[in-house]
């Protein structure tokens, strides 16, 4: 009987300390949570955010002591190197958020629209784009249409189409297809491709830039890397989350696989760190290994795919070699149970 009440004390009690770890790692990710919504408002576009307690962040060239060091603390991501949040500790206050606001494929036609990246827990991304890679998007010019025109998705009449112009509608044109038969233009929150022949006048369009996909803006092409112990706590994750601009889709290159998305989604990897994990909330994306993959997975809202990462190799910009590619074709997309999406 005295053994049954010892049980019984050590069952408490330790149920009670599971339940205080419990309500003081959820004060903590509300806590945070809160300090980003007003530590991280308003932020321009290419740049990146120092949301909540831990973030280290590296940089191309020399910085002040006091430079990014604080919550609220901002910086332009053209020097950034790698970004990296702490996983959760109640015991210290900690848990690392930082939000990155990036222009990726957004043409400067749309200055309000930006892809939002969100790092929470033990959380890394470092940028794959050489700086002397790294393109920068050509200035809009004004374009008329001489006929009604619909603008595609993309350059072909295999792409869907997302909205009609009429003629003699002014369009904001910043690129070419790689045939030249199409180009990128802005009609007013919409971005798409018309053909050049539905064009009054093609003279605007010299000099702009060809646009054949592979194109990269800083941290539009990257690596992520996580924590791959237990959380804390279930709120408190080790993930990215991704969320595309409205009425554009966006395409980023992740360990080197191709994704384009226009959706809210999660990334993360696995453990024990060999596989790669995105989670779409809302809705879809498209994932290939490679730019030549003959298998794209096409995933919905509620869904995920798996994809297996290659041993680690120096392959971004920190030197290092922690760097893991993709190496096989993403699996078939299954629904994320309910509870724990």
């Amino acid at each position: 009987m005295r053994f049954f009440k010892y049980a019984l004390l050590f069952i408490t009690l330790s149920f009670s300390s599971l339940l205080n770890a419990q309500q003081a790692c959820s004060a903590l990710v509300t806590r945070a949570l809160t300090a980003i919504a007003d530590n991280c408002d308003a932020l321009d576009r290419n740049s990146v955010c120092y949301g909540y307690n831990l973030v280290q962040a590296e940089f191309t060239q020399e910085v002040a002591q006091d430079f990014f060091v604080k919550p609220a603390d901002r910086a332009f991501i053209a020097n950034l190197v790698k970004l990296q949040t702490a996983g959760l500790d109640t015991a210290s206050d900690h848990w690392g958020v930082a939000v990155m606001s990036l222009q990726a494929n957004v043409p400067d036609s749309l200055p309000g629209q930006a892809v939002t990246f969100i790092l929470m827990g033990e959380t890394e991304l470092e940028n794959a784009v050489m700086p002397e890679e790294a393109f920068t998007p050509a200035s809009p010019v004004s374009v008329t249409l001489a006929s009604d025109a619909t603008l595609r998705s993309a350059p072909s009449n295999a792409a869907n189409s997302i909205a009609s112009a009429p003629a003699g509608a002014l369009l904001e044109a910043d690129g070419l297809s790689a045939d030249g038969a199409w180009v990128r233009v802005t009609f007013g929150e919409v971005f798409g491709w018309v053909l050049q022949n539905a064009l009054a006048d093609a003279a605007p369009l010299a000099g702009l830039p060809t646009l054949d996909g592979t194109q990269r803006m800083p941290m539009q092409a990257f690596y992520l890397r996580n924590g791959i112990g237990q959380p804390e706590c279930a709120e408190a994750s080790d993930v990215l989350m991704v969320q595309g601009p409205k009425n554009v889709r966006i395409d980023l290159t992740v360990n080197g696989a191709q994704v384009n998305l226009g959706s809210t989604v999660l990334f993360r990897v696995l453990p024990p760190g060999d596989l790669m994990e995105v989670i779409v909330i809302d809705g879809d994306i498209i994932v290939k290994q490679g730019e030549d993959d003959p298998e794209p997975k096409h995933v919905f809202a509620g869904q995920r795919s798996v994809v297996c990462l290659a041993p680690p190799d120096n392959l971004g910009v920190d030197g290092e070699s922690n760097d893991r590619l993709v190496n096989c074709a993403w699996s078939d997309p299954e629904d994320v149970p309910r509870d724990e999406l």
